[in-house]
């Protein structure tokens, strides 16, 4: 192998001969919004399928990435795509918007995809690497044969070492030397390129482009310093006051990560918006929880006047807790929470764009310890089947009482 990507199909092909095309064939969540709204494919429905390829390659989440099948296909009938992360050149990025586009008419056509110039310069290396194959392999059957010493073999070698008209000295077939001249010429340019009103992929130039990651200096907010025993990343609570410490800095487009070690008695943390602060022995719970979610220790997450149980307890002392907030989705922005390591089911979506984390400490000498406070390039978080994304403003009670509903009136059917 040589390091490409290669893509392949061991189920089935169906040829499209024309536009009538109406049989439904592949996988659900990769087939084109053509395909649901107006059951038929096109000629482009598999580019659409490609750029699905392409993003997940890219950021290891399906574009119209849901809860159930069922909820993909609705977010790929609307065009509902995830956003491309911020690491992701822009000319890439539009590129991959465009394949997976729901008007078919939007997409880039296969010449113009074969004409970007680094899917050019590709596809000439790939072939030249081809055609040295196809050589080496002819070149090894002939040495092969040439070896084997037979009368005929020794007769053809006795006319092969004949002079003859216009011939070089070593003897090349003469397909051997069509494939030669081949490899040799570079691709033609000058067919011309139909005009059209689309993006011009060719004049695109891409770039590695790669976020600044790695450990944040941040800086606490205590409402009052003589609560808190700061002993480099160890915060300890030594008055009877509550409190609850905002890190700066706000954080806005990125991949943030808070690692905490429960060194005692560990209240809650959470993330909240940028205008939040908080007073000498203020409870983070009794205002502005439309502004703030609160993990509780005992597992139970918080937002406005609702509270969601499922997640993991984080109340035993050197427990590990993290959060992972995402917000280079402006669609989408989440924030997954892990304990001891292990992805928890229920997180958070459409975060606003500009949060602070916050952290809880309720006892006299309850203690946590920040371990990681940083910048990451990819997430970590997978959301499996089995997790649920709770949103950030929305009242989690009815949703929770319409989702029970409904999971009864299927039963009952």
């Amino acid at each position: 192998m040589d390091g490409s990507i290669r893509i392949g199909d061991s189920g089935f092909v169906k040829q499209i001969i024309n536009d009538e095309q109406s049989t439904t064939f592949g996988t659900k969540i990769y087939t084109a919004a053509e395909v649901w709204t107006q059951k038929k494919p096109e000629f482009c429905s598999d580019i659409f399928s490609v750029g699905v390829i392409a993003q997940e390659l890219l950021t290891d989440h399906h574009p119209f990435e849901a809860d159930t099948e069922i909820a993909s296909i609705e977010k790929i009938k609307n065009g509902q795509a995830i956003e491309l992360p911020n690491f992701v050149p822009i000319q890439l990025k539009n590129l991959i918007n465009a394949m997976i586009n729901s008007n078919p008419k939007k997409r880039p056509t296969i010449k113009q995809l074969m004409d970007i110039p680094l899917i050019k310069q590709n596809l000439k290396q790939q072939e030249e690497k081809e055609k040295m194959k196809q050589m080496q392999g002819k070149g090894q059957q002939l040495s092969s044969q040439s070896a084997q010493g037979s009368p005929r073999n020794r007769q053809n070698q006795s006319i092969s070492q004949q002079p003859a008209p216009n011939s070089n000295s070593a003897h090349v077939s003469p397909r051997n030397s069509q494939n030669v001249t081949v490899s040799q010429q570079p691709i033609s340019n000058d067919v011309p390129t139909p005009q059209t009103n689309k993006i011009n992929y060719q004049s695109q130039i891409y770039t590695t482009c790669k976020i600044p990651v790695g450990p944040i200096e941040y800086t606490p907010e205590i409402s009052n310093t003589e609560d808190v025993l700061v002993n480099d990343n160890t915060f300890q609570l030594i008055s009877t006051n509550l409190t609850t410490i905002l890190f700066d800095p706000i954080l806005k487009n990125g991949i943030f990560r808070l690692e905490i070690i429960n060194e005692m008695k560990l209240q809650d943390v959470g993330i909240c918006e940028d205008s939040i602060h908080f007073d000498v022995n203020e409870s983070p719970w009794l205002k502005d929880m439309d502004k703030k979610v609160q993990y509780h220790f005992n597992g139970t997450l918080s937002h406005k006047d609702d509270q969601i149980k499922g997640n993991a307890k984080f109340e035993q002392n050197n427990c590990h807790i993290a959060l992972e907030l995402n917000l280079s989705n402006q669609q989408q922005n989440s924030l997954t929470f892990f304990v001891q390591g292990k992805e928890q089911p229920n997180y958070i979506i459409n975060i606003p764009n500009s949060v602070r984390f916050w952290v809880c400490l309720v006892y006299n000498d309850s203690q946590f310890t920040i371990s990681k406070f940083e910048r990451i390039q990819y997430p970590k978080a997978k959301h499996p089947n089995g997790s649920r994304g709770w949103e950030f403003g929305s009242e989690w009670k009815l949703i929770e009482k319409d989702s029970r509903q409904k999971i009864e009136a299927a039963l009952m059917n």
